[in-house]
């Protein structure tokens, strides 16, 4: 068995329900490495390249990039919902925000992007994903 990485960064915000700092609105310059792991076929490679970086960068652009991820059951949606109202603005909440079902953590995030990769390109790879939040922290997911 062998592996393949691709590697992207995204700028993306959350807020956590955990106590401290992280309760606040903060970002991140996130940069995100895909692992898949499989054996070399007989054309000399283990999955197509091109289309895994294609599908990668689009994935965290479209996803990922510049938008806020909170909790949706966190207590600030129905105040964001109320200014967006009130700013004119046609859509329920804020443009860029994404609700999920748990705690935008930085794992939870890694165990999203590497679950998309195992729905998009199959079972028949291994993926890790590598998610640094800045310079310092970050969590991995496998699957």
């Amino acid at each position: 068995m062998q592996t393949v990485s691709v590697k992207h960064n995204f700028e993306m915000a959350h807020r956590l329900q955990l106590p401290g700092k992280c309760q606040n609105i903060h970002g991140h310059s996130w940069i995100c490495t895909l692992e898949v792991f499989g054996d070399v076929q007989e054309n000399g490679i283990i999955i197509d390249f091109h289309e895994l970086k294609n599908w990668f960068k689009k994935h965290l652009d479209d996803n990922f990039d510049h938008k806020l991820y909170l909790w949706g059951n966190d207590p600030w949606l129905g105040q964001l919902r109320d200014r967006s109202k009130y700013s004119g603005g046609t859509e329920l909440y804020p443009p860029g925000l994404i609700l999920v079902h748990e705690d935008p953590t930085t794992e939870n995030i890694a165990r999203r992007i590497g679950t998309a990769a195992r729905m998009t390109f199959g079972l028949k790879y291994r993926y890790r994903v590598v998610l640094e939040e800045g310079l310092h922290n970050g969590a991995s997911w496998e699957g």
